[in-house]
């Protein structure tokens, strides 16, 4: 070994052991040693982890030994350069990928042109002209090995067509060797959806190949490899690395640090080995490359946005391509490609969903087609009777019963669930559900045999209702499916049936299984709104298969709407017609636009009271206007007028307040709330909201007078910032603290037309670590909250607390990642392993992970113990323990609902109550034979509050909580 050589390596083996092993860190680690602290151990290990995958490839692109070696350095080059800039580190494999094959070919046109100038200059020293080189590494021999390159280039290109999902795992398991666990740990995948991302690109590879004509043969690509999980339906004489001297990966390391530091960087003669001259100006030409694709990019990108603005809307999608290759959204050749335009207020994002469609007895059911549907969640303005579950793509199975889609437009609002569906001619529809927020899934679907649901219908006097429609409303099961917005595509939902003349109908395409329950919705001007349940055993709780219904009378709601202040009728209004019982709204609404005159007529579901709203038109500058309006025993309809006044406009921008710009922010829900204290202008107003759209500009109607909008921003990357119904003086009782992403106040004068107002937000920190329990070991699963993070919102209300169930990020593998955190103020936060009974309380801000993730080691939880006890103080054994659901987790201090009495403008605290950190805490509990109770999984160091005590746990403690009174019977 060179003395140059036992000095590097000496040096690599004093950092290592000064600075940690470099061998057990993962590439992101190592590319952050390296670009923060230029540290050499770290990129040698990058050097020898991915060395064999970049030097096969350069090797069989280049045939000879020393221009492989040349296009090898030069790849490392360009990462020391490139190394602090990577979008995607955990991915460098996949990158380098890119690179080598970019490298190599530009290596090759270069040997290319200089081949060309060589024989040139012999032909015309000769005169013959017909000079050709036949030395070492010459492309002028046509000999097994150019051959071979030739295979290897159109195998690398159809390789590099893949998507990035299909192609990630061929890089790993075929280019760097890694087995299938070892894979799928990298890339935090199932095995399972590794397993079928690694068998379907054979198919497509093999394909390629045959059109590119290379005759594939039926052997595994390179022997080397017959141990790894798929063999590849060609053969390749080479294995797909080639091994790296530890000379060659030394002089490599040292080259690219004196790269990196812009040393040598022409003539190779401050970077060492002989080899870096070539491998210097091929890295050259490689960066110039890729800056230029940047920049051809980065002008499209600005063509695309000038031709939006003027007014082409079919250039909505972006086309941006970085420095590392990235995913490119294919159609899959199973099932054709969705087409899917997202809604104006929302933004893209990418699904990919892999699986096979069967039968109880495991065969395919070749005919199927399946569909993906997303539901947002439900907002406190939702009305107009659009869904909210819309389909974002569909496909057909192959022969095999196996499909793929690719759907990069799902809605960039919040998802209340994402769903699988799956139908086929004489099977019963069925869904499996996906998790949100996950870009990869793999489902089987297994079809049972439709049961066919028949009824009959008839009105009032018993006689048959013909020509009424029956509409299969919702499916419960796990999940449950309601009917969604085709958005033009087919649909898979049941069929809708019209009643025949004997007043009967018949709907195909639902299940028999136990359990199964169907709700029917029938709609007619001639009846009123009705629904009813068929159950999977022949029997509901309205109706079984076969059964006979009644329709009740259409209660028709018949409104004219006019302008307040002319008189004029108001064209094209909404009209919403909600149905009440014990005079609270239902979910029962239908709905009708005005005429030109302004009239509509609504036929609502049964009810004795109805609450009507109207909005007005779109784009007109009245706000809406709503009545309850009961019905009158034995009344077939009900009149009434309204009038829309005229209000202000209130209009302007999202946009995002991060280093002196302002990015619009598209996806931002606002709601208006009127201040009712001391407001001589207040208006009675149900909800006021607005989303904004692509270019995060938003419109709505307001009453003059003092007011506030309240914005929650299209993600939890945003900061909250805190008021409460007491500080806005809008009137709701007991008030509650409310956690915007922003709030603005506006004062809107008498008569003012138009009010502009630009709205900021400003980006959070995202905190990543890890979490680790008392031993060391990575935490399997668990989950985190806290308020310093994200507030309360579950319902409709996105804004206050509401003391219900936390929002969740997830713990995985010991890794977390929590966006939205003040980079300055320290938040407080809660972390539970409910299956292991782990558990701590930490204090996490910017600062907290300004160098870095952080590490968060959990403890024992705590247990706390109560006992039953009756009014003379003896214990009640048995007795069914409701009193844990009062043992509640303080979020932000402050007194109890039942604590404020008549202050009704003091703010109550946020709580979670312990049965929602922890459901099988409390399930089932019973008294033992002392009275006592035992809760479990009280997180240490977390504020808790029982019956008035409040007391923080320590880990593993057991703490007594005292007596508590068995309630009297009721009566």
């Amino acid at each position: 070994m060179s003395n140059g050589t036992s000095t590097l390596l000496a040096r690599q083996i004093g950092a290592l052991y000064s600075g940690g092993s470099a061998v057990g860190l993962s590439d992101r680690q190592l590319l952050e040693r390296f670009a923060e602290a230029r540290d050499e151990a770290a990129f040698a290990a990058l050097v020898a982890r991915h060395g064999p995958t970049v030097l096969g490839i350069c090797r069989r692109h280049l045939g000879d030994h020393q221009h492989a070696e040349d296009a090898f350095q030069a790849v490392f080059l360009v990462l020391a350069r490139k190394a602090g800039s990577l979008r995607e580190p955990e991915l460098l494999g996949n990158w380098l990928y890119g690179v080598a094959l970019r490298t190599a070919r530009t290596a090759r046109a270069r040997l290319a042109r200089r081949r060309r100038v060589e024989e040139e200059a012999a032909g015309a020293e000769s005169g013959s002209g017909s000079g050709s080189s036949s030395g070492p590494g010459s492309f002028g021999a046509v000999d097994r090995s150019f051959l071979d390159g030739e295979q290897a280039e159109a195998l690398h290109r159809e390789i590099d067509r893949l998507p990035g999902p299909f192609r990630l795992p061929v890089v790993l398991c075929y280019f760097e060797g890694l087995t299938l666990d070892e894979a799928a740990r990298r890339l935090s995948w199932p095995v399972g959806t590794l397993r079928s991302r690694l068998a379907r690109p054979r198919e497509k590879l093999r394909r390629g190949l045959v059109r590119r004509g290379f005759a594939p043969t039926a052997g595994v690509l390179g022997g080397s490899i017959s141990h790894r999980p798929f063999p590849f339906p060609f053969a390749f004489p080479r294995p797909l690395s080639s091994s790296a001297s530890s000379l060659l990966c030394d002089s490599t390391t040292r080259a690219a640090i004196a790269f990196a530091a812009r040393r040598g960087a022409g003539t190779g003669e401050a970077v060492a080995p002989a080899l870096a001259g070539p491998a210097a100006a091929t890295a050259q030409e490689v960066l110039r490359t890729m800056l230029i694709h940047k920049l051809r990019a980065a002008a499209l990108s600005l063509l695309f946005l000038a031709v939006g603005a003027a007014g082409a809307g079919w250039l909505a999608r972006p086309h941006v391509m970085g420095d590392e290759p990235r995913m490119k959204g294919q159609s899959s050749s199973k099932g054709p490609r969705v087409d899917f335009k997202a809604p104006a207020d929302v933004s893209p994002a990418r699904l990919l969903v892999d699986g096979r469609v069967i039968d109880p007895q495991g065969r395919p059911v070749a005919q199927a087609r399946v569909a993906v549907l997303a539901d947002r969640r439900a907002r406190a303005g939702d009305r107009d009777g659009r869904h909210r579950n819309i389909l974002v793509g569909t496909a057909a199975v192959d022969a095999n019963g196996r499909f793929s889609l690719d759907v990069d437009g799902l809605p960039g609002e919040r998802l209340e669930r994402l769903t699988l569906l799956a139908s086929a001619p004489g099977r019963a529809l069925t869904a499996a559900a996906l998790k949100p927020g996950d870009v990869l899934h793999e489902a089987t679907v297994t079809l049972e045999p439709e049961r066919p649901v028949e009824g009959r219908l008839v009105d009032i006097q018993g006689q048959p209702a013909s020509g009424v429609v029956v509409r299969v409303a919702k499916i419960d099961g796990n999940p449950p499916l309601v009917r969604y917005d085709g958005k033009g595509q087919p649909i898979l939902w049941p069929s809708a049936a019209t009643t025949g003349a004997d007043g009967r109908f018949r709907i195909l395409g639902l299940g028999a299984g136990a359990g199964a329950a169907a709700t029917f919705e029938v709609e007619d001007t001639r009846h009123a709104h009705q629904s009813f349940t068929v159950s999977g055993g022949g029997s509901g709780s309205s109706s079984g298969s076969g059964s006979t219904i009644t329709l009740r009378p259409a209660q028709a709601v018949e409104v004219r709407v006019v302008h307040a202040d002319d008189g004029k009728p108001a064209a094209g209004a909404l009209v919403a017609v909600q149905a009440l019982r014990d005079a609270m709204p239902t979910n029962d609404i239908a709905y009708a636009r005005t005429d030109d005159q302004g009239r509509a007529r609504v036929v609502g579901w049964p009810a004795s009271a109805y609450r009507v709203r109207i909005d007005p038109a779109e784009g007109e500058p009245y706000f809406h206007v709503w009545d309850d309006l009961d019905w009158p025993t034995a009344a077939v309809r009900i009149t009434h007028e309204f009038r829309l006044r005229r209000g202000t406009v209130v209009s302007g921008r999202v946009v995002e307040n991060s280093e002196g710009t302002s990015k619009p922010i598209a996806g931002a829900w606002m709601t208006y709330y009127q201040t009712a204290r001391d407001n001589p202008r207040r208006v009675d107003l149900l909800s006021v909201e607005a989303v904004s759209g692509p270019d995060g500009s938003f419109r709505l109607v307001v009453p003059a007078g003092p007011g506030h909008l309240l914005i929650e921003g299209p993600g939890e990357e945003y900061l909250h910032v805190e008021t409460s119904s007491t500080a806005m003086g809008i009137g709701l009782r007991p008030s509650f603290h409310l956690y915007p992403h922003a709030h603005t106040v506006l004062d809107i004068p008498p008569g003012e037309a138009r009010h502009p107002v630009e709205i900021r937000l400003r980006r959070g920190v995202t905190i990543t670590g890890r979490v680790i329990g008392p031993d060391g070991r990575a935490v399997a699963e668990g989950w985190v909250f806290g308020r310093g993070y994200a507030p309360y919102r579950e319902g409709a209300f996105p804004f206050g607390a509401f003391n219900g169930p936390p929002p969740r990020v997830e713990v995985k593998d010991g890794r977390f990642a929590i966006p939205g955190c003040d980079p300055e103020n320290p938040g407080t936060f809660h972390f539970i392993d409910a299956k292991d009974r782990l558990g701590a309380t930490v204090e996490l801000s910017g600062k907290s992970a300004a160098d870095g993730p952080v590490t968060v080691k959990l403890q024992p939880t705590a247990t706390a113990r109560f006992a039953i006890k009756d009014a003379d103080g003896r214990p009640i054994a048995g007795r069914d323990a409701d009193w844990p659901t009062d043992l509640r987790l303080v979020i932000t201090p402050g007194p109890d609902f039942g604590e404020l009495k008549s202050n009704f403008d003091a703010i109550p605290g946020d709580f979670t109550y312990q049965e929602d950190i922890d459901p099988a805490s409390d399930r089932n509990l019973k008294s033992g034979p002392d009275g006592r109770v035992t809760m479990i999984n009280l997180i240490p160091g977390g504020r808790y509050r029982f019956h008035g005590r409040e007391f923080t746990p320590r880990p593993g403690e057991t703490v007594n909580l005292g007596d508590v009174p068995a309630p009297k019977p009721e009566g």
